[in-house]
């Protein structure tokens, strides 16, 4: 079964970034997949320094669960126009991923939120950092403007409109990894030019 790693890229505890990672974490559920998620502000991360010859326990614990994901959704809030430095540190800490190196042909589905306007912005950098890291992103993405109004902090509860896109990038990252209902290839058929 193929493994699905839900990565909270929130800095600091966050009811928002909880909730949508619960949410996204559900909507993966609907799918074959083995769906985990962690949080990088609980995974203790150094910053990333010159390499010693012992990896800190908790880098081996990250490139463990993320070399043993097929696929990923990253998630983060916006922070300062993009996504957060703790993010940022603990994927850079994947270049020393072994034997393959990076996140080679893996596919990566990007989740970002915002209290304004801006949460695309996060999505265009982590896809930067996505392909640098040699990983497929997804044509869709999920930017959530307005949080607040989009998710009720108390219950969880997301509004049905944001459920519905993040259900459907549950149902395009189980495509990408070829499993579920809609895993065969689409075809094109393209009209004739001999008219």
């Amino acid at each position: 079964m193929k493994t699905i790693l839900c990565v909270n890229g929130a800095a600091l505890a966050s009811r928002s970034a909880d909730h949508l990672t619960q949410a996204v974490v559900t909507a993966l559920a609907a799918h074959p997949v083995r769906v985990q998620a962690v949080a990088v502000a609980e995974l203790g991360l150094p910053l990333l320094g010159p390499l010693t010859a012992d990896l800190p326990p908790a880098v081996h614990r990250w490139l463990q669960l993320a070399g043993e994901a097929d696929a990923f959704v990253w998630l983060t809030p916006l922070y300062h126009g993009s996504f957060t430095g703790s993010l940022k540190n603990a994927l850079d800490w994947l270049e020393y991923l072994q034997p393959q190196g990076y996140l080679q042909d893996k596919y990566v589905g990007l989740v970002a939120f915002s209290d304004g306007q801006q949460a695309l912005q996060a999505i265009l950098g982590l896809e930067q950092v996505a392909h640098a890291l040699r990983a497929w992103t997804l044509p869709y993405s999920v930017p959530v403007q307005q949080v607040s109004t989009q998710l009720d902090k108390t219950t969880g509860q997301v509004a049905p409109a944001l459920q519905s896109r993040l259900e459907l990038l549950s149902r395009e990252l189980a495509r990408a990894l070829h499993v579920g209902p809609q895993a065969s290839t689409p075809t094109l058929a393209l009209p004739s030019i001999n008219a």
